[in-house]
């Protein structure tokens, strides 16, 4: 295949990606920085898509990067571990 359409189907994942986690950083400062009633965050698929995205552009200068979605995107890891320290703050589920 040629790099055109890597290229297309790259940047198809990465703004797939920056959309849902523009969704996501908007929930988080709706919830935990307004302290409004909010909707719920969509886990990993951010991170995924934008990962996904860096890897298959045809330049390898990009592919080193597939991890900073994960980081970049409230619903990865950012949102995952806020989660995992609050649940940890609030004590055992019951």
């Amino acid at each position: 295949m040629t790099d055109a359409f890597y290229w297309l189907l790259g940047l198809a994942f990465l703004i797939f990606s920056a959309w849902i986690s523009f969704l996501n950083w908007g929930v988080f400062f709706q919830g935990i920085v307004k302290k409004k009633q909010a909707s719920n965050w969509i886990p990993l698929l951010g991170g995924l898509s934008g990962a996904v995205g860096l890897i298959a552009l045809p330049s390898e200068q990009f592919g080193v990067y597939w991890f900073l979605p994960l980081f970049l995107d409230w619903g990865s890891i950012p949102g995952l571990a806020y989660s995992a320290f609050a649940r940890s703050e609030s004590g055992p589920a019951t």
